[in-house]
């Protein structure tokens, strides 16, 4: 069985600005031969940075890596045929949309990445309230505008986790429970993937 590298299932020959983008490439949960696998959640009575680091990565690549399959950008906005559900786009943007929404509710970040788009992807479809379907006929944002939101937040949250005082690892592993700062960190990527 021959594996394809993940570099080239994600700057092959595909028409999508997604696939054509300046990616940044996570090797983690990546072997030598390009195949990936998503990592186990760490122990979190043991978490070091390095461990939430590679966490975070594997669970943000094997994200990026479902989306670059889409062909093309029309897949990212049109909605599905029974209506229940927001368009692809909306999910390519909620969950960095969690990530910065979350750890500033912890305290760990202090700001927005972007106001507009922490707002537009905010809220998921709610099967209870029949009028939040309404975001199926706005416009969205370019795929190229949410993949560099995405980059961004990356960016954001990398600097969190190797930064904020509450994953200083200095004196070894940190627990991280449900009173932890980070734990929105884990409850994000572990929805992520």
């Amino acid at each position: 069985m021959h594996t394809v590298s993940l570099r080239l299932f994600l700057i092959g020959d595909q028409s999508s600005a997604i696939a054509n983008a300046n990616f940044l490439f996570f090797e983690t949960g990546v072997d030598e031969n390009g195949a990936m696998r998503s990592l186990p959640l760490p122990n979190l009575s043991a978490v070091t940075r390095e461990s939430a680091k590679d966490y975070f990565d594997n669970s943000w690549t094997l994200f990026e890596t479902l989306f670059a399959g889409l062909n093309g950008e029309e897949y990212f906005y049109r909605p599905p045929v029974h209506g229940l559900r927001h368009p692809q786009m909306f999910y390519y943007g909620h969950t960095p949309c969690l990530y910065i929404n979350k750890l500033r509710v912890a305290g760990v970040l202090e700001k927005s990445v972007n106001p507009y788009f922490e707002s537009i992807f905010e809220v998921g479809v709610d099967e209870m309230l029949w009028d939040d379907m309404h975001k199926n006929d706005m416009f969205w944002p370019t795929v190229s505008e949410v993949h560099e939101y995405r980059k961004r937040v990356y960016e954001v949250v990398v600097n969190a986790i190797m930064t904020h005082p509450s994953l200083d690892d200095s004196n070894g592993p940190v627990l991280v429970n449900q009173d932890h700062p980070m734990w929105a960190l884990f409850m994000v990527s572990f929805i992520e993937i």
